[in-house]
């Protein structure tokens, strides 16, 4: 079902995107993620979006590299996938030019090594929501701070991220 809804919203978008090249973007930055169970650890991230207009968008944000250096991670290997609608909310100030962001989609978790649990792999794929600011959003190369939240049935995570943008 999330499949077919996904696929649906992205050949729905490609008429209102056809025409606009430079409303696509890629980004990439660093962060840190943390849960009840883990201390804080370090994370980076790309990914690519598109504003349909200038209230809504899409992104897809992939975000590798967390491992088991911490005694109480048993993880090998953790790996986030999200793909977010966003929603500019309002200008907070015009010069420079700062709007607050609002996301909210699904993500997918792919982990491994969980004895704890007796299983060998971990994949599910709870819903996220998330807010930040961006600055100049509009410009070829823009910034974002954001915080998110993974509602995991049996553990929230939170994750903060440093983004820099680049719209092409």
């Amino acid at each position: 079902m999330k499949k077919s809804t996904i696929l649906l919203l992205l050949i729905l978008s490609i008429p209102a995107v056809s025409q606009t090249w430079d409303k696509w973007y890629a980004f990439g930055g660093v962060g840190s993620y943390s849960t009840n169970d883990v201390d804080t650890l370090a994370i980076w991230h790309v990914g690519g979006g598109i504003q349909l207009n200038k209230r809504w968008g899409f992104e897809l944000d992939l975000w590798p590299g967390l491992s088991g250096a911490e005694p109480r991670v048993d993880d090998v290997e953790l790996f986030h996938t999200s793909l977010s609608f966003t929603f500019r909310a309002r200008q907070i100030y015009r010069s420079p030019d700062v709007h607050i962001i609002f996301k909210g989609g699904s993500t997918r978790i792919r982990s491994t090594n969980h004895d704890e649990v007796g299983a060998s792999d971990v994949n599910k794929g709870p819903g996220i929501v998330g807010i930040g600011l961006v600055v100049n959003p509009q410009a070829k190369r823009s910034l974002e701070f954001s915080v998110s939240r993974v509602l995991d049935v049996y553990e929230h995570s939170d994750t903060f991220k440093a983004t820099m943008r680049f719209r092409f």
